[in-house]
């Protein structure tokens, strides 16, 4: 597997860090980019000769293509994992313009900007290959204060189900994934902790980066398109959605359990 490559986007330090690490244990050259220069520098310094820093802002078209392309120099391009993303809380009315457009643009069309690149890449080589998009646990129903970054959550996962048909339509062997965490312990989520609007973030046990990691890694030439961590709490998201009346006074327990687990993290 020398000659195999992966793009690993936001891998400065979290999950993209961790599933980065993962790649490169199984022999991949990985290419590892940030917006954060100075934290993708460090992660390929502590990952090793096997890993290439990019710096990339994900809203750049452009700049995901330079991305695909230092890829592609390096071996065949067989993994891409669209991960950068940001979490903004707060309740619709709370949230200004540039905050909400940015959220779009970084969780949407940057995993927009990264498939498209990817495929140039990979369909001009050949074979398997997979692309990882990661969504959220939020894209299956309705989140009091996650508004605008479920929005893009659900996107997300509709851009992943709809590029997956059209490849299977066209009879590629360039498979689609999504994977769908709950809230995860991460540096992203403990910015948000002061803010009441994160409240539904903590009404389940955070996850683990790494566990995450694991099942981004496990879904690499799998035929499985959705992967939702954990799956029992992807069917009551679901099921809020299917009954939004109806399932409004659950919500409002979850919240104001969530609200408790936030107000015991953020004193911690």
């Amino acid at each position: 597997m020398s000659d195999r490559v992966a793009v690993v986007t936001g891998a400065g330090r979290g999950m993209g860090r961790e599933v980065a690490q993962r790649l490169v244990a199984r022999g991949l050259t990985v290419v590892v980019t940030d917006v954060d220069e100075t934290a993708v520098r460090r992660t390929a310094a502590d990952l090793g000769d096997k890993c290439v820093p990019v710096h990339h802002d994900v809203r750049d078209a452009v700049a995901h293509r330079e991305v695909a392309a230092r890829a592609a120099e390096r071996g065949q391009l067989v993994t891409w994992v669209n991960n950068a993303g940001i979490l903004r809380t707060g309740t619709l009315w709370e949230q200004d313009d540039a905050t909400m457009a940015t959220t779009v643009e970084v969780n949407l069309l940057g995993v927009i900007h990264g498939t498209r690149a990817a495929l140039e890449v990979m369909r001009a080589h050949g074979g398997a290959a997979d692309i990882i998009n990661m969504a959220s646990m939020s894209a299956f129903g309705p989140l009091p204060g996650l508004a605008v970054y479920a929005a893009s959550k659900a996107a997300v996962l509709s851009w992943t189900l709809t590029t997956a048909a059209e490849l299977h339509l066209a009879k590629s062997p360039i498979r689609l994934h999504a994977v769908c965490p709950d809230g995860v312990k991460t540096d992203m989520v403990a910015k948000e902790t002061a803010n009441k609007g994160a409240a539904m973030i903590f009404s389940g046990a955070l996850l683990d980066p790494a566990t995450v990691a694991d099942e981004v890694v496990n879904l690499i030439g799998s035929k499985r398109i959705v992967r939702s961590i954990p799956r029992r709490r992807a069917a009551a998201a679901r099921l809020s959605a299917l009954a939004p009346s109806a399932s409004l006074p659950l919500i409002s327990a979850t919240a104001a359990l969530g609200e408790k687990n936030r107000r015991k993290a953020a004193a911690q």
